[in-house]
């Protein structure tokens, strides 16, 4: 029996807290919990959901409020993936986040789960996906999506 049941929250530096705030709560209708002036700064929280949110911290001093866009060379947390509740889900984000212009929405196929890139504000690059398969199983190295059923 595993001792977590998943990631309380991710930590995120932004240049603008009330910009980041606005869009994760209006893209993924997300809650802002709590918004406080610190001593070092400004620190909102989201949730996303049951058990789940963002930590954004904004920190006028910090030089790392901006994303860095190359895969795997953005530092100690690279990136995060938000999994969606259903298939309308994934594809009503994936639409919103297009018209937004915060994803080209290409979606990747990674066997049990699909997956599109989108980018937040601040420039972080992060992942919408659907578990297809809760078991995981069938896993393979990833491939453009190509099922007609949507």
């Amino acid at each position: 029996m595993p001792l977590v049941r998943g990631i309380s929250h991710v930590a995120i530096m932004t240049a603008d807290l009330d910009r980041s705030a606005a869009f994760y709560c209006d893209t993924f209708g997300a809650t802002l919990v709590d918004l406080e002036e610190v001593p070092f700064g400004r620190v909102g929280i989201i949730k996303l959901g049951p058990g789940n949110g963002l930590n954004l911290f904004e920190i006028t001093t910090n030089p790392h409020t901006t994303g860095r866009t190359t895969m795997f060379d953005r530092g100690h947390v690279d990136h995060f993936g938000l999994e969606v509740t259903d298939a309308d889900a994934f594809w009503a984000l994936r639409d919103r986040l297009v018209t937004e212009g915060h994803s080209t929405g290409e979606v990747t196929d990674f066997g049990p789960i699909i997956g599109f890139g989108f980018t937040d504000p601040d420039g972080m690059q992060c992942e919408i996906n659907l578990v297809l398969d809760p078991t995981l199983a069938g896993s393979h190295a990833p491939q453009p999506y190509a099922s007609a059923a949507r």
